[in-house]
């Protein structure tokens, strides 16, 4: 049999909005924006769970894209040792942000900016 790519697995029902991901890669990253710090590298999109509405807190499954928050590559890289899949729950606290909260911020600016153009 002929070796090819490997097929894409199915979405299993992840809500995708490719316009709004490439708009968050156009963001700074929210907590060198919040701690006025400089951002050293580009925008990556951290997706974050809720474990009321993703399966009680399972992560067998990415989040929706609407769940996206810009990050740096020292606030969401996997290899950082500041990020927050270093440090896990207690990364949005120890920088005074809640992501709920900044998760309808980004979408409600999404939308007004949408609307203007």
């Amino acid at each position: 049999m002929p070796k090819g790519p490997t097929p894409l697995r199915p979405n299993r029902g992840r809500k995708q909005d490719k316009a709004y991901v490439e708009w968050l890669h156009r963001q700074p990253c929210i907590v060198c924006q919040h701690e006025g710090c400089r951002q050293n590298s580009r925008t990556e999109v951290h997706h974050e769970y809720n474990a009321t509405k993703d399966g009680g807190g399972s992560y067998a499954k990415r989040p929706d894209d609407s769940r996206g928050i810009p990050l740096c590559w020292a606030h969401g890289s996997r290899l950082s040792p500041t990020s927050v899949h270093s440090i896990g729950k207690a990364f949005w606290p120890s920088h005074g942000l809640a992501p709920e909260a900044i998760i309808e911020r980004l979408q409600e600016r999404y939308r007004q900016e949408r609307q203007s153009n």
